[in-house]
């Protein structure tokens, strides 16, 4: 058994590492890899738009999965926070909470919500890994509401349509 030891540099970031070992004098080779990891797991937060009217309900999806990309199920905490202007600066205002699960064999969790109000919002995913350390997830979203400067907005659910569709 050998012990190989290196100083680590002040920035760690996370990344996939390789460890080649040969021993040239009985012409022998290895090589593994392995991962440094921060956190035991990452959070991906999706939007179907980046655009909804106010009132309307929309759906979002969420994914955690390990360093090395395999899912994980978490509890995470979903907070809608509403941009306001205060005193001349933005704020964020939280409008909304709640619990997101993702699922153990996918990873995949589903939420919808109903923002009332118009304006831009940050929707934000929150969790702790198993060592305490803090997993976010962010999107931003604008709300059409009465207050909207665009008077005419077309919404689809597709991006591409074809003739007579």
């Amino acid at each position: 058994m050998a012990e190989l030891r290196f100083p680590a540099p002040d920035r760690v970031d996370e990344a996939a590492l390789g460890l080649r070992v040969t021993l040239d004098p009985l012409g022998l080779s290895a090589s593994a890899r392995t991962y440094l990891a921060l956190r035991a797991f990452r959070a991906e937060l999706d939007l179907e738009r980046e655009l909804v009217l106010a009132g309307d309900r929309f759906s979002l999806s969420a994914r955690t999965r390990t360093p090395d990309g395999e899912p994980v199920g978490r509890e995470l905490g979903l907070t809608a926070l509403r941009h306001v202007s205060e005193g001349g600066r933005t704020v964020l205002r939280r409008v909304s909470e709640r619990r997101l699960l993702t699922d153990p064999e996918s990873g995949e969790g589903v939420a919808s919500l109903a923002l009332e109000d118009g304006g831009w919002y940050t929707l934000r995913l929150e969790g702790l890994d198993r060592f305490g350390n803090p997993v976010t997830a962010e999107r931003q979203l604008f709300v059409s509401g009465d207050g909207d400067e665009t008077r005419l907005r077309v919404l689809s659910d597709a991006d591409v349509a074809r003739v007579g569709e």
